[in-house]
């Protein structure tokens, strides 16, 4: 359409119309239609409209300085406050869209289907806040240059600069270097960020000092001065830089965290969620994301697992949801567990007490070496210059020069990143830890023990032969062994059940049952003649003779089947063997494992034939057969003094002794609450991510452990570069290059 066509349609609109649609811009008197403002932007939910970009900025950096936003009374006229956009999704006026209706207009069916949710206003602050201004963003690359050229006036000029230009300098990068640290909003480690402004300030001190004392070595300290205060810079600003490259993760762990007035509320009752308790019941609709830790305690809906989970689960009674989870195709009611930051994602995230990237192992040596150490190092390097006779100014700044290296905020806060990362992609598969001290010990594992059952194999047992002696018929066994398991509730059951409907057979009518874990039962048949139905071991302890089945019980097991025995009054009638199939991802776990340099070891309750013929099939040299469930904890401590660094993956309904006996307890069921007990919960159930899980947290530990020598290392090189009598401002360059070669080569964050 041509110009022309647009202005004649354009003044068919009615002036009064348009003047009604119009408001007043956010920052000036301008009048603005809000379906065609140059700028819209969001502040404590609700939408702003700008007339212009500089307006929409200095609105802005009003918001970011007040750290709080005023709320707009009431919205626009003709344009009715919309939703706020999710985390993920740009803040799209309609008009961009060419879209008439209004947001509310939506249909439920598209907002369910978006995997964002909104963020609490007080998490907008936070975000809005972390965000530097212009003049935040340029002052420390102005101290960097200070310092610099600082230091290369010594280098260059030398004596031939004026006394005062090199000092005055520092002293200027330092003002710089303090004003840029205080006003950071998105340090982990306040602390060692105020105690590594100790170095730069004690050096500037002693540059101003020469100047006005001992004027000949004004320029050696000054370079020092220099030196300090461009590495503190460009640590402070790589820090920067990484921190807010992790924004948008923390923006989704935010909104997996959310707690809306109405999107959830109590069976009953219109409370916020905010104020829900433990104990109190939630009833969650389709749609819905769960705001706290939840067990269903009734209906059976399809799911979104956690937030943003690819997998779509079938959950039903007693199984558990962790906040950010989502019924899709039904209404649950459910009992709330954990709340607040006792939520399994807010534990190592949000609570300061737990989060990992303050209190796990390495975030805490990282911090020691922070302060105690560099005051070490500063308090050595300082005896040592003293005692080469120097001046006392060029002393303090060769102490403060060497306790730089270790004083770098980059040391603690990259350690922080590597381990905030690490968490948030441990998250993102739903594998939540329970304390940073479990998220230590899994880092230290060396061996694994599978409880079979549940995790490697499916626990689905299917009939895979029927034997009778001749004494029997094949109906008669079955409906004996059918009858001897009908009281029991178990896999086992199930594939008889199955087989006997398969073939309408009728169980028999057995009575007076013993029932003996792991081994069999013993009852009294229709016949009334004794039953015995278990392992070869239960009739041998009954001194039952099963010399005829020898031959037959050794092929079976060989190819890997679990066989079941059968005696009517001390003579053996026949046996039965039933096979479970390899979970999916069973040799794919165990993989991951033998590639991270972890061992496998496989537990099971079947004969050693049996389960050597599973390890064989998945790759597993040590097995540890015929272990009941309740010798399982004792077989677990014995491992456990031979291999300190062990892990037990299991399902916490059957596995539970194991289990509470293991240094690592890792449970792939979702039944019962998350993180009761265990250090490890795997939301998916899959056993894949167990073994990953693993995986990455050595990984992890191995990244932090490089990122720490890379500090560590330039600071040893550094006691001895000074002990040689060269000159300490190469020192804080040194450990810069290390901490970004701790960045660079670690891969914090993938491109």
């Amino acid at each position: 359409m041509s110009d022309a066509g647009k202005r004649v349609r354009t003044s068919r609109v009615p002036r009064a119309a348009a003047q009604a649609r119009t408001s007043p811009c956010n920052q000036c008197p301008t009048p603005v239609d809000p379906l065609r403002a140059a700028r819209v932007a969001v502040f404590g939910e609700r939408f702003y409209y700008f007339c212009s970009p500089a307006c929409k900025e200095a609105f802005s950096l009003h918001k970011a300085s007040a750290r709080l936003a005023p709320v707009r009374s009431e919205p626009p006229a003709a344009a009715p406050a919309p939703r706020e956009p999710a985390v993920d999704e740009p803040a799209v006026h309609p008009a961009a869209t060419g879209a008439s209706a209004a947001p509310s207009e939506v249909s439920p069916e598209l907002r369910r289907s978006t995997p964002s949710a909104p963020r609490t206003e007080a998490a907008r602050h936070r975000v809005l806040a972390s965000r530097e201004s212009p003049s935040r963003a340029l002052m420390l690359p102005a101290t960097a240059a200070l310092g610099l050229l600082a230091m290369a006036l010594d280098l260059t000029l030398g004596d031939h600069s004026p006394a005062w230009l090199a000092p005055g300098l520092s002293a200027g990068a330092c003002g710089g270097l303090i004003w840029a640290t205080v006003k950071h909003q998105n340090l982990v480690w306040r602390v060692p960020a105020l105690l590594g402004l100790v170095a730069p300030l004690a050096a500037t001190l002693a540059a101003l000092g020469s100047l006005l004392l001992e004027q000949r070595a004004a320029p050696l300290t000054a370079a020092m001065a220099g030196s300090i205060c461009f590495a503190a810079a460009t640590s402070l600003a790589l820090v920067g830089r990484e921190r807010r490259a992790l924004e948008p993760q923390l923006e989704r762990l935010e909104s997996a965290l959310f707690e809306p007035g109405r999107a959830s509320r109590p069976a009953g009752l219109g409370r916020r969620s905010s104020a829900l308790k433990p104990g109190e019941e939630l009833l969650l609709e389709p749609g819905e994301r769960a705001p706290v830790d939840v067990v269903i305690i009734a209906g059976r809906a399809q799911v979104e697992p956690w937030f943003e989970s690819p997998l779509r689960q079938s959950r039903q009674d007693g199984d558990a949801l962790l906040a950010g989870a989502r019924p899709l195709d039904a209404t649950l009611r459910t009992v709330v567990r954990w709340v607040g930051v006792d939520r399994a994602w807010a534990r190592l995230t949000r609570d300061p007490l737990r989060r990992a990237d303050r209190h796990a192992g390495p975030a805490r040596l990282s911090e020691r070496l922070a302060t105690s150490g560099a005051l070490g190092l500063g308090i050595l390097g300082g005896c040592i210059t003293l005692s080469s006779r120097l001046e006392t100014a060029v002393a303090v700044s060769s102490a403060a020069a060497l306790a730089a290296t270790l004083a770098s905020m980059a040391l603690p806060e990259l350690v922080a990143l590597h381990l905030a990362r690490g968490l948030h992609e441990l998250l993102e598969r739903g594998i939540s830890f329970r304390s940073a001290s479990a998220l230590d010990r899994t880092a230290r594992t060396t061996a694994v023990v599978f409880c079979a059952e549940g995790t490697l194999l499916r626990g689905e047992l299917t009939v895979a032969s029927i034997e009778p002696s001749a004494s029997l018929s094949r109906q008669e066994l079955l409906a004996l062994l059918c009858g001897a398991y009908s009281g029991t509730s178990s896999p086992l059951t199930l594939a008889l059940s199955r087989c006997t409907q398969a073939e309408q057979i009728r169980p028999d009518a057995t009575r007076s049952p013993s029932h003996y874990p792991g081994l069999g039962i013993s009852a009294v048949a229709s016949t009334g003649k004794s039953l015995v139905v278990g392992t070869r071991g239960l009739l041998l302890e009954r001194r039952i003779s099963v010399a005829g089945a020898e031959a037959r019980i050794a092929e079976l097991q060989a190819l890997g089947r679990s066989v079941l025995l059968a005696a009517l009054d001390g003579r053996w009638v026949g046996l039965i063997s039933l096979q479970d199939s390899v979970a999916v991802g069973g040799r794919a776990a165990v993989q991951t494992l033998l590639d991270a340099g972890v061992e496998p070891i496989l537990l099971s309750a079947e004969a050693r034939e049996t389960c050597q013929a599973v390890a064989r099939h998945l790759g597993i040299d040590q097995v540890r057969p015929e272990i009941l469930p309740d010798e399982r904890a004792l077989e677990i401590r014995r491992l456990t003094e031979g291999a300190p660094g062990l892990a037990v993956v299991g399902r916490s309904s059957s596995d539970e002794t194991a289990l509470a006996a293991a240094a690592v307890s890792i449970n792939v069921d979702h039944v019962g609450g998350p993180l009761e007990r265990w250090d490890v919960d795997i939301a998916s159930g899959d056993v894949r991510d167990a073994a990953w899980a693993v995986q990455q947290t050595r990984q992890l530990y191995a990244r932090t452990r490089r990122a720490i020598s890379a500090a560590a290392l330039p600071a040893a090189a550094a006691l001895a570069w000074l002990c040689l009598g060269l000159p300490a401002w190469v020192t804080p360059l040194a450990a810069l290059a290390g901490s970004v070669w701790a960045l660079h080569g670690s891969r914090i964050f993938r491109v």
